[in-house]
């Protein structure tokens, strides 16, 4: 039991921290496993378009090229050539 009203406070704010902290590793956790598998799909094939990504991940075309971004951003790929006939890079 809480003695007082701001004990109570304390404690749910504590709570809910707690909470969104766990929601917080879980949308990462997420997100990497997510990376992860579009990198790999450009490792196996680095000719493979943003479409065939979509349909293969299941994921939605602009979850996609949001990794795509970051897996760019962290010079983890590059795209050379253009979106037809183009291929991906792998630079790890």
């Amino acid at each position: 039991d809480f003695s007082s009203k701001s004990e109570l406070k304390s404690e749910l704010k504590s709570e809910l921290k707690s909470e969104l902290k766990r929601e917080l590793k879980g949308e990462l956790k997420g997100e990497l496993k997510t990376i992860k598998t579009i990198l790999d799909f450009i490792v196996k094939n680095p000719a493979i378009t943003v479409e065939t990504l979509v349909l293969k991940s299941g994921k939605s075309r602009t979850t996609v090229q949001k990794c795509i971004k970051k897996l760019k951003d962290g010079n983890c790929i590059k795209r050379e050539g253009g979106k037809n006939g183009g291929c991906w890079v792998v630079l790890m």
